[in-house]
């Protein structure tokens, strides 16, 4: 966290350099010259950059998805987590602002009774005028929320290639 805190302040830095030198230019402001700092603090965007990229690849090395517990986490908000879809998919029907406090009431109430926010909203005839029962279900459905992910595996997996390890030279 630091580090990302570190590389935000850099980049930051970096670009104040950028804003002054282009108001420079333009004769707006000739006190702020450039210095030639911004080649210091490049490699050190880079590096952090570099660093972040390593310990990724360590995290996830030995990462194994389990489905079953992921679905499991998810049901384990009572539909909570689909809350906002929802209510992006009732706004195009009733406004954003009535679908917003409709599914915060509604999810106020499932969280009072212990309920599936999908039980909830399926006896809101507000809701149940514009979606059909199925339709309501299939808004819980995590598959729904997948976009584009499959085309991003099925790309990565089908240009991965095996690398023979390299050893270090001694």
């Amino acid at each position: 966290m630091v580090r990302q805190h570190q590389c935000e302040n850099l980049i930051g830095l970096l670009a104040n350099r950028n804003v002054r030198y282009h108001l420079r230019r333009r004769g707006i402001d000739s006190r702020n010259r450039i210095c030639g700092r911004e080649w210091e603090t490049l490699p050190e965007i880079v590096s952090l950059a570099g660093g972040a990229a390593h310990h990724s690849a360590n995290m996830i090395a030995d990462l194994e998805v389990d489905s079953r517990r992921m679905r499991h986490n998810l049901e384990a908000t009572n539909g909570l987590i689909y809350a906002e879809a929802v209510a992006f998919k009732l706004a195009e029907k009733i406004g954003k602002p009535a679908a917003h406090e409709l599914l915060q009431s509604a999810s106020r109430r499932a969280l009072e009774c212990r309920k599936h926010l999908a039980e909830v909203i399926a006896l809101d005839p507000r809701v149940t005028q514009h979606f059909p029962a199925d339709e309501l279900k299939g808004f819980f459905d995590p598959q729904q929320y997948l976009g584009s992910a499959q085309l991003f595996i099925d790309a990565v997996l089908n240009s991965y290639t095996v690398r023979p390890q390299r050893h270090a030279v001694h």
